[in-house]
């Protein structure tokens, strides 16, 4: 008969994903810039394969996140107590990151631990690296899809030059 004693299987990761804080937005040729209330917030998802234990249902197995090298952001929330997954296979970390586009760099290593409801412990998964280089904002366009005032310029130059070509151009009559 099994006494409960049996620990849950180890967790596989699968995937991470980083967000970092970021600035005002600048849009368009008016140069406003639009901020929302998570502009400064930096997320990092790990998704994993959950675990499975012979006698915790695997939503109720929690997990844990320790730190094997590196620093982690301050105040990304790894605690010692075991969290859910979250949507059956997430795992979030978020911390104030600033509303800015200068961010330094992430660069730490973890690995995760499944407990299961009688508080007994998996080995631990691979080892997880998470780093994000941060952002420099000496770069006038990113890649993130925003607008600087110098790209605003940029393109309307462009514009201008191509309007100018197509007015100077001979036209064919048919």
């Amino acid at each position: 008969m099994d006494d409960g004693t049996a620990p849950p299987s180890a967790p596989a990761h699968l995937s991470t994903e980083i967000r970092r804080g970021v600035g005002p937005e600048t849009e368009g040729c008016t140069g406003e810039a639009s901020a929302s209330s998570c502009d400064g917030v930096g997320r990092i998802t790990l998704r994993v394969s959950p675990s499975t234990d012979d006698r915790t249902p695997a939503e109720q197995i929690g997990y844990r996140m320790i730190v094997v090298d590196g620093t982690p952001p301050e105040g990304a929330g790894l605690g010692d107590e075991p969290v859910l997954l979250l949507h059956d296979s997430y795992l979030f970390l978020g911390w104030s990151d600033d509303a800015e586009d200068e961010q330094e760099s992430v660069d730490f290593t973890v690995v995760l631990i499944a407990v299961d409801a009688a508080g007994n412990e998996s080995a631990p998964s691979d080892e997880i690296h998470i780093r994000h280089g941060g952002r420099d904002p000496g770069c006038a366009v990113d890649g993130g899809g925003r607008r600087t005032p110098t790209a605003a310029v940029i393109a309307l130059a462009s514009l201008g030059l191509l309007v100018a070509r197509r007015r100077s151009s001979p036209r064919r009559i048919a």
